[in-house]
């Protein structure tokens, strides 16, 4: 979490409710969380999936195949039916979000924004309250 907002405690709250969620997924497109927890100096953290293999925009833009592209949607279709299966919204869905693997699987990334099941409403990182 970046140093500037761990003094905002309805921002840190949600940032480890949201990591918390994410660390009890288990599947192949959504972004493996291994760790959650607290630094020293009570910073928020959680350590993730290492993802090597650029995002989907950058690929796109350099003459991704049309099945590859397709199969990249398909993927993220899923990862998406299986989270709002779990209560979770997205809200960030972009292909700057879509990293990949070092097998070339298409992982969903940064769900910062994320309302998790437990709640009703949330503030984004904008301050808009939905």
């Amino acid at each position: 979490m970046a140093a500037e907002l761990v003094g905002d405690k309805a921002h840190t709250q949600r940032f480890m409710q949201v990591a918390r969620t994410l660390a009890s997924f288990s599947h192949p497109n959504i972004v493996a969380v291994y760790d959650v927890g607290t630094t020293e100096e009570r910073a928020p953290y959680y350590s993730m999936q290492y993802l090597p293999g650029g995002d989907f925009m950058t690929r796109a833009q350099q003459e991704m195949s049309e099945p590859d592209q397709t199969e990249t949607l398909a993927s993220i279709a899923r990862a998406v039916g299986y989270i709002h299966q779990r209560g979770l919204i997205h809200r960030a869905i972009m292909p700057q979000n879509v990293l990949y693997d070092p097998y070339n699987t298409p992982v969903l990334i940064d769900f910062g924004v994320a309302p998790t099941p437990t709640q009703e409403s949330f503030v984004t990182n904008t301050g808009f309250a939905r």
